[in-house]
């Protein structure tokens, strides 16, 4: 124990052990009192606090005191102020709790008893009593205008019960280790005595209040006054509602004792919680669904938590006028597999246009109809004919785009309510073995681009389902041409720069950002200018920046040029120019302020002509086109939103920084949550806040009868709906998975569906835990997240789903979410948004699901990013002060920097034995090595868990959870990896991106958990910005939400075509002011050869639409040549099927002229059209009178329908329908059997 001076009343110890204190434990020094100590004695010698009364009542007769407390405080007693000094307060020993030091606030939070050990003194008479308990206490200095401090006095149980004397401790200056409690509670004492004669001074005062207001008026009553400079300095801000959130129970018992009825009457108390509104009690016991929903979900594990309810008249006609506004199907009808007409003729001639059935083999039906419910249900292929090459003998050649059926995509077994509906696929026969029209089984009618579901015709067709993505998308005329088809009138993938764009170019595995100079066509080579990252510059040279933060994605221009080829370019970037003074008083506007999350980079300064300085720029470079500025649309032009399971409400504010969105409507049953959301709002009277659930909402939604029809939105008052259902009915980490509140909280899933079916927004957003894809042991058929997939595609809407995990985006915690999003027919689509920081050490790939042929979708791979390193715990959390461990008192500078309970002495035993280095180890790693006593552990289990983990101050946070425990062995870790505690409330804050400036309403435990369920809002802000580009991308081009295949083709609609235009090919007609763009000045790449437009009357519509006039004109101006496909008839001798008896495939001969072609190079004879960077294809090999196929190597083959690489293939589906041959004396390898692609 340190030693204390003998002018503080301690009595050095003698002989005391050298003893080295941890650095780590520093802060922990002084949490009990002095006196635990056997050792200590005080100066002072002790008394009883009876016999210091008496003393102190004698010496007093001779003194008179001016104090006085509060002037309406009366009592017919004599008044005796005893001075306390040297003192402690501390808590009451009981339970596992030893008594420690603590604040008096602390008392009216938690009901705590506290006891009090100091000196007493009147005059020169002094005694030391200990353990007096503290019976309550005032605070001196309210209703004074000319002194902004307040004092402290407190009275004991004895003290309170002299016959004689009215008794108070005057509090003065305390012992050393309790000075840092005792001046955080006289900080607050003053804010309680400004809150209370605010609160006199201004009728009706509000938690908004407090942001600015109070401020001002503090500054007008005491002006100049250096006490209260000093008081503010303390906070280091000038918004005040967090803080007085953090203290409303003190303020309130304040406001209780005062004896002044008028100061209970603002409506501060009930925004703040004082009021008893928690959670409320549902008035609907299941979940209500929509009867198509209801259809869709009946046969899940969880329907007996479901209730189906019909909507009234005016809701469907309200949903109808929505539907016809955005061209949705118009109705969700079933139809029996038995009623469809099917066309059984069998044409000698297949022609292009047709769609025709194929008859799987053995293997396919192995691959794919394993898993299906029933596997005689579906026995054919379906393929739309793109084109037709004559063969001998009559026959021809097909080339296929597969269409697809409901369970061949991620819809997979669930019961899907459309039987016609078939979808057009992105995956393509031409790179496979030769499909001959004798395995034409029939012809098929199929009604494209349907818009209702009572068609005559056998199948319907409306979205394409694309395999790259797993998603599901609007139809347009370009998909009935494959990519690698000569005719096809679509690249597969043009770039287009211009001079001044800002690019990444990948060098050393991370994306570094640079502009585009020159372009050499010809060459394939880029010019570039470097722009050098500000943080990477050494402090001598970036003098200017010492006094301010410089952020990860601050740039410096530079005159630095580079030449580097074309194909080392990976994408834009957005990089705008802000002064430096606008950078320096954080006046960056969002996403450029995020530090480098949506790829958006900062600039304003260069590197001077000595090439040592760097200097300010005034203006952007000329020769730089800046990125988009995001500006905050109009109200009027925002997308109005509703915000379901709305919690604190940080997906919903994430969205609406992007700026494309306000969400006006919230529903959420926790009161908190409610208050919360008001709280933060810049108009909360513009909000409709809906204080209950989900299910009563949309019964009063469905039937129009509620008393609160007022909150309740009205059907085309919502664009967006976004939501996060409650994941604890998909965690891993609940206990019971088919327990009843599980159930009612999976069954919530389809909550979303429901209020999509109702409103029909134009975009949605459903988050939740990536286990909601995955099936468990012994309910394979539970497939939740499919069956929500088709449930939002039978309605029309185009549906994305991917993983996104925080630290991605700037975020320090390890936290994966899925995200599912829709869009409205026509509209665009989001992108998931790219990530921009690098994964952490042993970072494994994750995938949503699983498709019925083994393959995974939803896959997220590593990546390479423009940060090589993600945003570490001490980067973002180290600033904090140091609190040790955790005991409470106040930190006035971050009120939420407290723990959620406080930790027992075993708990903090446990935590002080487990080493800071290695970091992130737990008490497993320090009982094995002995630095454990047994007796913290014996008969336990955390020794053999992961309990006590700390976190690796360069590694991530685990996954914020709604009650953190050191002792959580399957979350976390929670242990701070220096400090013996676990995170605090402004720790997980932090770590879920909420802003310092938020308030959430609720004590802490309240707090914890709204946090806890909160989406990291780095990850919404990423959405946010998507849906903005999105939002522009379709306001740009003037797009009506309607099937692209109806859009208009006038000549007058430029705008709509330039943004078509970039849209579907990645470039744009645009040009800066004042620029020439020539050839040279535009980079576009094909990776096919340039296209034909044969079509007859049987293929899609023969005309040519302007946006695809417009790339074969673009790709002309790039210098490729257009060249006729040639129209020779060749002849082809295919294998033959394998009889289902063989037991060796039936061989047939192929014989070629050449080997087999480089995959890197064109082969000279390959007899197809040339063009830029074309798709390696071998076509058909002449041999003689008769031509046979090529083939294309296996690496780069794919499983017929879905687009699987054979290596994904099970080793168990390994049997050869073909047999290896021999041709030109040269053993070729046949490539594996032809599965269903």
């Amino acid at each position: 124990m340190p030693q204390a001076s003998a002018e503080g009343g301690n009595k050095p110890r003698l002989r005391s052990p050298a003893v080295v204190i941890p650095r780590s434990s520093v802060a922990d020094e002084g949490h009990f009192p002095r006196h635990y100590d056997q050792a200590w004695s005080h100066a002072v010698p002790r008394v009883t606090e009876g016999e210091a009364l008496k003393s102190l009542k004698a010496a007093s007769k001779a003194q008179q005191h001016d104090a006085h407390l509060k002037d309406s405080y009366r009592s017919e007693k004599t008044p005796l102020y005893i001075e306390a000094t040297d003192y402690e307060i501390y808590t009451k020993p009981e339970n596992n709790f030893i008594g420690e030091l603590h604040s008096l606030d602390y008392m009216d939070v938690a009901g705590k008893k506290l006891l009090f050990s100091g000196v007493l003194s009147v005059g020169s008479t002094r005694h030391y009593a200990q353990g007096i308990p503290v019976k309550s206490y005032s605070i001196e200095g309210y209703g004074v205008d000319d002194k902004p401090n307040a004092t402290v006095y407190i009275v004991s149980s004895e003290a309170g019960n002299d016959r004689t004397h009215d008794i108070w401790y005057r509090l003065g200056a305390p012992s050393r280790q309790y000075k840092r409690f005792q001046d955080a509670f006289l900080w607050i004492a003053t804010l309680g005595k400004h809150v209370i004669d605010y609160l006199e001074y201004r009728q009706g005062v509000t938690l908004a209040d407090f942001r600015q207001t109070f401020n001002e008026w503090l500054l007008q009553r005491f002006p100049g006054n250096p006490d209260i400079s000093k008081w503010r300095k303390a906070y280091g801000s000038t918004d005040f509602r967090k803080i007085i959130h953090a203290y409303i129970s003190y303020l309130w018992s304040e406001a209780m004792c005062l004896q002044d009825d008028s100061l209970l009457d603002h409506p501060l108390w009930k925004q703040c919680g004082r009021t008893d509104d928690g959670m409320i009690e549902p008035k609907c016991k299941k979940t209500v669904a929509t009867p198509h929903v209801y259809k869709c979900f009946k046969n899940r594990y969880f329907a007996g938590q479901i209730t189906e309810m019909q909507p009234s008249e005016a809701v469907l006609s309200g949903r109808e006028n929505r539907i016809k506004a955005l061209e949705l199907p118009s109705e969700v009808c079933p139809v029996s597999s038995g009623a469809i007409r099917r066309l059984s003729q069998n044409r000698n001639t297949v022609e292009a246009g047709d769609v025709v059935c194929i008859a799987p083999d053995e293997f396919e039906n192995q691959m794919w109809r394993k898993k299906a419910k029933d596997s005689t249900a579906v026995h054919e292929w379906i393929g739309y004919v793109q084109r037709v090459t004559p063969l001998s003998n009559g026959r021809q050649r097909l080339y296929v785009i597969w269409l697809y059926r409901p369970e061949d995509t991620t819809i997979s077994t669930t019961d899907y309510p459309v039987t016609k509906e078939l979808f057009m696929s992105d995956n393509c026969n031409c790179q496979e073995h030769a499909l001959v029209s004798s395995e034409v089984t029939r012809h098929c009618s199929v009604e494209w681009f349907s818009r209702s579901y009572n068609t005559r015709k056998e199948f319907l067709v409306r979205q394409k389902y694309e395999t790259g993505t797993s998603s599901f998308v609007t139809m347009k005329e370009t998909d009935f041409r494959c990519t690698c088809q000569s005719s096809h009138p679509n690249p597969t993938r043009i770039t287009s720069y211009r001079q001044g764009d800002t690019v990444y170019v990948r060098e050393n595995d991370v994306l570094e950002p640079v502009v585009v100079e020159e372009l050499n066509t010809m060459e394939k080579q880029v010019t570039i200018r470097r722009l050098q990252r500000l943080c990477m510059i050494g402090p001598e040279t970036a003098c200017d920046t010492s006094q301010r933060r410089i952020a990860a994605n601050e740039l410096v221009w530079t005159d630095t040029f580079e030449r580097v080829a074309r194909s080392s370019i990976e994408g834009r970037c957005y990089v705008r120019f802000f002064k430096h003074e606008d950078i320096a008083a954080s006046r960056v506007r969002f996403p450029y302020d995020q530090g480098g999350t949506g790829h958006c980079w900062i600039l304003s300064m260069r590197v001077g002509s000595d090439r040592q300085t760097l200097e300010d720029l005034s203006t952007a470079p000329q020769h730089l086109r800046e990125g988009p500025e995001y500006a905050p649309k109009e109200s009027s032009n925002k997308l109005p939103g509703l915000s379901l399971f709305s919690g604190l409400g940080n997906l919903d504010k994430g969205l609406e920084a992007g700026g494309a969105v306000h969400f006006h409507t919230s529903v959420d049953m926790n009161g908190r949550a409610i208050q919360t959301l008001r709280a933060n709002a810049d108009d909360p009277d513009q909000l409709k806040l809906w204080f209950g659930s989900v299910d009563d909402y949309l019964h009063a939604l469905l039937s129009g009868d509620s008393p609160n029809m007022n909150l309740v939105a009205k059907i085309g008052d919502v664009g967006v709906i976004a939501g996060g259902s409650p994941c604890p009915g998909f965690s891993k980490l609940q206990q019971n998975w088919l327990s009843e509140q599980s159930l009612r909280n999976a069954a919530h899933v389809t909550t979303f569906a429901s209020f999509v079916d109702v409103y029909r927004p134009e975009y949605g957003f459903l988050e939740n835990v990536v286990n909601m894809g995955v099936t468990r042991k012994g309910f394979e058929e539970e497939l939740v997240l499919s069956q929500l997939i088709g449930c939002l595609v039978s309605m029309g809407y185009q549906v994305q789903q991917f993983i996104m995990s925080s630290w991605h985006y700037g975020s320090p915690q390890h936290r994966n979410r899925l995200i599912l999003s829709i869009a409205a027919p026509g509209r665009t689509p989001l992108a998931p948004p790219r990530a921009t920081h690098g994964d952490p050490d042993g970072f494994k790939s994750k995938s949503v699901g699983k498709l019925l042929n083994g393959e995974r979708f939803g896959v997220q791979d590593a990546q390479v990013t423009p940060f090589l390193q993600h945003v570490t715990p001490g980067e973002k959390l180290g600033h904090l002060p140091n609190i040790g461990c955790g005991i409470r008192h106040p930190c006035i500078s971050s009120p939420d920097h407290v723990l959620r309970c406080r930790p027992n002495i075993r708990e903090r035993r446990c935590m002080a034995h487990v080493p800071t280095d290695p970091p992130g180890v737990g008490i497993e790693y320090a009982a094995k090595r002995g630095l454990v006593p047994k007796y913290l552990y014996e008969t336990r289990s955390e020794i053999s868990s992961k309990s006590y983990r700390r976190i690796n101050k360069n590694g991530l946070i685990g996954t914020i959870v709604t009650a953190p425990s050191p002792h959580d062995s399957r979350a976390g870790p929670f242990v701070h990896w220096e400090q013996n505690r676990c995170i605090t409330l402004e720790e997980a804050r932090l770590a879920q991106d909420i802003p310092a400036e938020e308030v959430l309403i609720g004590n802490v435990n309240d707090q914890y958990k709204m946090v806890g369920n909160a989406v990291d809002r780095r990850v919404s802000k990423a959405l946010g910005l998507e849906l903005r580009r999105a939002v522009d991308r379709d306001a740009n081009a003037h797009v009506h939400p309607s099937n692209t295949a109806t859009m208009s083709r006038n000549s007058t609609q430029d705008a709509e075509l330039e943004a078509q235009l970039e849209r579907e090919f990645g470039f744009d007609l645009l040009v800066k002011p004042g620029w020439d763009v020539g050839e040279d000045h535009v980079i576009a790449e094909f990776d096919n050869p340039p296209p034909t437009l044969a079509m007859n009357h049987h293929g899609f519509p023969g005309h040519l639409s302007k946006a695809l006039s417009a790339a074969l004109l673009c790709q002309r101006s790039s210098g490729a040549a257009l060249q006729p496909s040639t129209s020779a008839t060749p002849e082809l001798q295919v294998r033959t099927k394998r009889s289902r008896d063989q037991s060796k495939a039936d061989s047939y001969d192929r014989k070629s002229s050449r080997s087999r072609p480089s995959l890197k190079k064109r082969v000279k004879d390959s007899g197809e059209p040339t063009g830029l960077n074309s798709r390696v294809s071998v076509g058909p090999t002449k041999v003689g009178n008769t031509t046979e196929l090529g083939k294309q190597g296996d690496a780069s083959r794919k499983t017929r329908h879905s687009g699987l690489g054979l290596e994904f293939v099970p080793q168990s589906w390994h049997r050869m329908v073909e047999k290896d041959i021999k041709a030109n004396s040269k053993v070729i390898k046949k490539p594996k059997p032809r599965p269903y692609a």
